[in-house]
């Protein structure tokens, strides 16, 4: 089994560095061991939306595909309180290390990302998705499939298309993401589904939305 999870530094309110981590049981849970993954900044301010420090912060999700390769996706940031990016790495030895991360968004530096959500089927056949705020601080669910195992990658996909009577969304996106509700699998016909949560603000009324593809 492996969990991919966050760890703060500091002594409250999410104001020191964070590490990410792996952590590996091959007994059933009995006992763990934690390889590092990455550190990040500590996370962006989210005044601006209404929610609590650390919501924009560091994440990690992991998978495998059917050959057992691990995949890693998470957001971090080189600077504290600095806008996230994402980044991907695989491991082929169980997670004890893993290949050099590469940023998957083609968003301008300086864009917010965070909520990495990853699956995986096949041979080597791995499908990502994020959110982030490259439009005019407008935030859109953005996605990308790779079949080599994450040595070359499609085009991104904005699977959060503009559906007219909801204040929050606007044609070049929607004003929050309620990330806590991102989830992302493949079904065994090969397709995607996706959901995820958009809203005003952290404290207010949103919509669950589902997409589905390859």
């Amino acid at each position: 089994m492996y969990f991919g999870w966050a760890g703060y530094k500091g002594s409250g309110g999410a104001k020191g560095a964070v590490n990410l981590f792996v952590s590996k049981s091959s007994d059933g849970g009995r006992t763990w061991t934690n390889v590092p993954l990455d550190t990040s900044g500590s996370p962006p301010d989210c005044a601006a939306y209404s929610c609590g420090w650390a919501y924009l912060g560091a994440q990690a999700v992991l998978c495998s595909d059917t050959n057992g390769m691990l995949y890693a996706l998470w957001n971090t940031s080189s600077a504290d309180a600095a806008p996230n990016r994402i980044y991907f790495a695989r491991s082929n030895d169980g997670g004890a290390s893993w290949t050099p991360e590469t940023d998957l968004s083609l968003a301008p530096t300086g864009a917010a990302h965070a909520f990495p959500a990853i699956a995986a089927t096949g041979n080597g056949d791995v499908r990502v998705a994020w959110m982030d705020a490259r439009t005019n601080g407008q935030w859109n669910t953005f996605y990308r499939r790779s079949i080599n195992g994450g040595v070359s990658w499609s085009p991104e996909t904005d699977l959060s298309t503009y559906v007219s009577g909801f204040g929050y969304i606007q044609p070049d996106g929607f004003r929050f993401p309620f990330g806590d509700y991102y989830e992302m699998t493949i079904d065994d016909t090969g397709t995607t589904h996706a959901i995820w949560g958009e809203g005003n603000s952290y404290d207010s009324p949103g919509s669950i939305w589902y997409a589905r593809g390859q």
